[in-house]
């Protein structure tokens, strides 16, 4: 028993600091960012002397620091970072994104240190440990390279730069081609958002060219960066375009998994799933949607036929792709919100647009304040990468609709139940994972129905 109450004192106690740091980063309170350290400090008691928990709040204190470097200047607080950064990596293992994350950070904060303490400290300490970081994410970015492909190409031009500051210019010449590389393949999926690093790395490219002697390639590069950067203007404003063709295409890929005319379906309209068939599939170009006619009995005495979006139909039990899997669960999760929010919900929508980004389900309440709820479904637990980069988003949203957002992962989380408060807006993040966690989903609900 006392376990368990140690151990909701600690979570209440990370949920805490979370609201701080937040508040600070929004605000730059400087009290914030103290009571955020006070907490991480007695957190890393908490933790013991080795394993994962201590690893991370180690890693949880040296941000809160170097949030105070960065805030004030304090070299202590940036030393302190420095050795608590260290030992996170000899706390993790040697493949592990914890490790690379605080190898990277480490580097980052002695080359802060060499910046603004007017000593001129070795730079082959900031490069070994890069080089290790790059080990890494190229090992991980051979099984999941949509997830960490980013932070390869981010650490490689940063360890181009400091190997030509250090005159290793055939080293630096090849760290930067292979962040070359790894931008020209995120700018082909992406190109609104990787474009500008593919510009910046062909600028840094140019340097590093020029000074091997190669300045007709240089030259070359500086003028393809040019001509990326007079382009990216024009690239946003077809923005809009290229989310049409790639939803289209899309679709497209779907097409062989996804219900016939003829079919019979469910379909989610409010807080209900009826039963009926699929008369059309329209590719409304940003917004696939299939036309149904709903069983008599269900909503009238009459059959009724209905357009919805793709996202409200359950798919087929025998579509296998991951679309067709991500959906089953989508709905499952509806579902049990359904089930669990009635008197509290007004409405259900899936595949719902809120503030411009599309959202896998979003659940309102009888006064119309919004529950922003997206869905991941997948054979891995979320990693604490793509955890933070869903609840920043949806936190983003949540205070801009001034509502509320919830994370619903398959696998499990890094943390459990995870909870952010800033600003009367609240995200959580849970594991779902069937019926029996529908206790916990209707828990988590509450908490994130009191904040509105």
């Amino acid at each position: 028993m006392a376990d368990a109450s140690d151990s909701e004192v600690r979570r209440a106690m990370f949920e805490r600091s979370l609201a701080l740091w937040r508040q600070f980063e929004h605000t730059g309170d400087l009290a914030s960012l103290e009571e955020t350290i006070d907490i991480q400090r007695r957190l890393v008691d908490f933790a013991g002397v080795e394993g994962e928990g201590r690893a991370t709040a180690l890693s949880n204190l040296a941000t809160a620091l170097l949030g105070r470097f960065r805030g004030t200047g304090d070299l202590e607080s940036l030393e302190e970072a420095i050795n608590f950064l260290w030992q996170v990596v000899d706390l993790t293992g040697v493949e592990d994104v914890g490790r690379a994350t605080a190898l990277s950070n480490f580097a980052n904060a002695l080359l802060a240190r060499r910046n603004r303490s007017g000593v001129e400290y070795s730079l082959e300490g900031p490069i070994s440990a890069l080089c290790e970081a790059v080990r890494i994410w190229q090992s991980l970015v051979r099984d999941r390279p949509g997830e960490f492909l980013p932070a390869l190409g981010s650490t490689l031009n940063n360890l181009s730069g400091l190997l030509g500051e250090v005159g290793r210019s055939e080293e630096a010449l090849a760290a930067i081609t292979e962040a070359l590389s790894v931008y020209r393949e995120l700018a082909a999926a992406r190109p609104t958002v990787y474009l500008p690093d593919l510009a910046a790395s062909l600028n840094n490219l140019s340097v590093r060219l020029g000074e091997v002697g190669r300045s007709e390639e240089a030259l070359a590069a500086i003028n393809e960066a040019a001509e990326l950067r007079h382009s990216l203007t024009t690239t946003r404003d077809s923005a809009k375009n290229e989310e049409v063709e790639q939803q289209l295409a899309r679709l497209e890929w779907m097409e062989a998994d996804l219900p016939k005319p003829g079919d019979e379906v469910r379909v989610l309209l409010g807080l209900e799933s009826v039963r009926g068939h699929v008369l059309e599939l329209r590719s409304i170009p940003a917004r696939p949607q299939i036309v149904v006619e709903i069983d008599a009995g269900q909503i009238s005495d009459q059959p009724e036929r209905v357009t919805v979006p793709l996202g409200a139909v359950v798919p087929t039990e025998v579509a296998r792709t991951p679309w067709a899997v991500a959906a089953r669960f989508e709905h499952q999760v509806a579902e049990a919100l359904t089930r669990v929010g009635r008197g509290r919900l007004s409405r259900i929508e899936l595949d719902a647009r809120v503030a411009g980004q599309e959202i896998d389900i979003v659940g309102w309440t009888a006064d119309e304040r919004a529950i922003l709820v997206d869905v991941k479904a997948g054979r891995k637990p979320l990693s604490p990468y793509v955890l933070k980069q869903v609840l920043d988003r949806l936190m983003r949203l949540a205070l801009e609709i001034d509502g509320v957002g919830l994370l619903v992962s398959m696998q499990p989380i890094w943390r459990v139940d995870l909870s952010v408060d800033f600003d009367n807006a609240r995200v959580s993040a849970m594991s779902w994972q069937g019926p029996e966690d529908d206790e916990k989903l209707a828990a988590t609900l509450q908490r994130l129905l009191l904040a509105v």
